[in-house]
């Protein structure tokens, strides 16, 4: 099975000249695919080409199965809080916390993917989203396309930052603004240290709406999901100062 961070294909940036974003059942569905396709132009707006994008990349998968994929889980960590992929055919609701109430969901839990990837990934504080996504390597690149079945679920102990209603908004335009998309990582580092992660596209430019903060990537014991995947307050991450 192929590792895939699903950190990038859960968790959108929202465009530099992004307006706030309405309740899909606010506007018309003309209104709707605008607000959608413009968060799919922010995100996928290619930068230069990574130097030496072809040369190096390590392999995160490799490491984690010979760890022992059964008892260890990846960690993606960067401004949004903690990632949790899992290298498994398993399905979503099959490695979410019991007590976490879902709100929205998007694709087929059956639908096929190949070398798939379950990640959890949070939205906030108080809501995260479950993907179950297809992945391959090429080029030294951990490449991925949208989730073929994705969950967002409630965290009802976890302080509150976010209505329900402006996190399944976020759900919808983020899962149908991947559609399509095909997304890659190229990690640096080994096992012992952990890995960064830059994103880019499969021919090797750069997406800089996903690598405005650091991502590190690391090995860590399988423990509940709950305790695992932690947010950042959106207030934080709105307010945080740019780096530099």
């Amino acid at each position: 099975m192929r590792l895939f961070t699903c950190a990038a294909l859960t968790i959108a940036p929202a465009p530099v000249d992004a307006q706030p974003l309405e309740t899909p059942d606010s506007g018309t569905p003309a209104a709707f695919q605008a607000m959608v396709d413009q968060v799919r132009r922010g995100m996928m707006a290619p930068g230069p080409v990574v130097e030496r994008w072809k040369v190096g990349g390590a392999d995160p998968t490799a490491a984690l199965v010979a760890r022992g994929a059964d008892r260890h889980v990846m960690l993606v960590e960067d401004e949004n809080g903690t990632t949790v992929s899992f290298s498994t055919d398993g399905r979503i609701a099959d490695l979410a916390a019991p007590a976490w109430r879902v709100v929205d969901t998007y694709g087929s839990p059956i639908a096929f993917a190949e070398n798939p990837t379950v990640g959890f990934s949070p939205v906030g504080t108080r809501f995260v989203v479950g993907a179950r996504t297809a992945g391959w390597r090429e080029n030294g690149l951990d490449c991925g396309k949208q989730p073929t079945h994705a969950i967002l679920y409630e965290r009802r102990d976890a302080p509150a930052d976010q209505t329900a209603d402006q996190a399944m908004t976020f759900f919808r335009i983020t899962m149908l603004a991947m559609e399509g998309q095909t997304i890659c990582s190229r990690a640096v580092g080994d096992s012992r240290r952990g890995w960064r992660l830059t994103y880019l596209l499969p021919d090797g430019r750069e997406l800089p709406a996903f690598n405005k903060s650091e991502t590190r990537m690391r090995i860590a014991p399988a423990g509940p999901i709950d305790r695992l995947v932690v947010g950042t307050s959106l207030a934080d991450i709105a307010v945080a100062p740019p780096e530099g």
